[in-house]
């Protein structure tokens, strides 16, 4: 075999050499374009940590899930939360005892001039406001006597350390000291969910679902989802529930009467992490897509060579 021969063999090995690379590597981008939404079906896992309360001397601190009766004689109260973690929901209640009418707001610094959300429902009602921090911080909180109102009250901050996931049940404690319990839920917008809240003998509890950005916060008017049907031992239902989005959301548990332990029990009608089923049709249309580009770049290869 002569030179041009030997020279026009290794030309013809390194196009088909090149034809065969640039084949695999524009069918593995392709490939990689279409299993990018698929891969993103997969949901992030809520987080779990734990928090160090840091006192205020300014105010009186509120320690997580335990509630303090307090006495008002009118004028303004002041108040800390422990450390309030983005990943959690964090809710502080006010309940009064007598029939006086007080009123709650909330602050994110020790100042109390950075106003968050307030909860001045008539009457004696059980007053509550819901938020996420958007950094590892302290809230303040303030009650404040209406026209001049008197008498005492429970309070009490509490952090949604506990989570509930999909196919299980928690249960909890209300009564005169205990008015709200909240828990962390994460729901994914391709499911339905069903929320069914189970009550003791002589109690009236309601259902609230909420779901906050970090650094919001609201209060009862707040909720997206709710139960609220009157009558005692009358169960709470949520059910069908489509969410907007894929996030931490929180469920309340809200005390109106009766005291007892409730079960909480979140069913999912479809799987919580779904995986579509794959259509073979797309990596036919990968390849055929690959095989047109590769003729595309012969043809220009024999033009510019």
């Amino acid at each position: 075999m002569n030179l041009k021969a030997r020279i026009n063999v290794v030309v013809k090995h390194r196009d088909k050499t090149f034809a065969v690379v640039t084949s695999g590597i524009i069918l593995v981008l392709v490939l990689g374009l279409i299993m990018l939404p698929v891969l993103q079906w997969k949901s992030i896992s809520p987080l779990n940590s734990s928090s160090t309360p840091l006192e205020s001397c300014n105010s009186v601190f509120l320690s997580d899930d335990t509630s303090i009766n307090e006495t008002y004689t009118g004028g303004q109260y002041n108040y800390s939360t422990g450390t309030c973690l983005p990943a959690h929901y964090q809710v502080v209640w006010l309940q009064p005892k007598s029939p006086s009418n007080f009123d709650l707001y909330l602050y994110n610094d020790s100042l109390y001039s950075n106003f968050q959300v307030s909860s001045v429902r008539a009457g004696s009602s059980l007053e509550w406001v819901v938020f996420r921090s958007s950094d590892t911080i302290q809230y303040y909180v303030t009650v404040n006597s209406s026209e001049g109102h008197s008498g005492s009250a429970f309070i009490e901050w509490e952090d949604s350390s506990e989570y509930i996931s999909p196919g299980n049940f928690v249960t909890g404690w209300l009564g005169d000291n205990e008015s709200i319990e909240v828990f962390r839920v994460w729901l994914n917008s391709t499911s339905r969910y069903d929320f069914y809240l189970e009550l003791p003998v002589g109690a009236d509890y309601d259902l609230y679902l909420y779901r906050l950005a970090e650094g919001e916060a609201t209060n009862f008017d707040g909720a997206i989802a709710y139960s609220v049907q009157t009558g005692v031992q009358v169960n709470e239902m949520i059910t069908n529930y489509n969410p907007p989005a894929t996030d931490k959301y929180a469920i309340l548990v809200v005390r109106r009467s009766g005291d007892g332990t409730f079960t909480l029990r979140l069913d999912s009608l479809e799987p919580t992490h779904q995986i579509p089923i794959f259509d073979f049709s797309l990596v036919l249309f990968a390849i055929a897509v690959s095989i047109l580009i590769t003729c595309y770049l012969q043809k220009l290869k024999k033009i510019f060579y």
